[in-house]
């Protein structure tokens, strides 16, 4: 991580640096980053989902097989 030391900023630098840290979607990524990684995060729940489903109903379709 790096050291920035206030004393070796000019005044013109130091405010040009704290426009950037006050600048929220800079750090984070901005709004595209954070709606891919939710929409991926989403995807990966979906796939859970349908492979939990999946198997459910091979197990299901099993269990008719062997029903007296």
């Amino acid at each position: 991580m790096a050291n920035i030391t206030i004393s070796e900023l000019h005044i013109t630098d130091s405010e040009i640096f704290l426009i950037n840290v006050n600048d929220v979607d800079s750090i984070y990524g901005g709004e595209e980053y954070a709606f891919a990684q939710t929409f991926n995060l989403g995807m990966k729940i979906f796939e859970a989902a349908i492979a939990i489903f999946a198997i459910n109903t091979i197990v299901w379709i099993a269990k008719s097989f062997n029903a007296k």
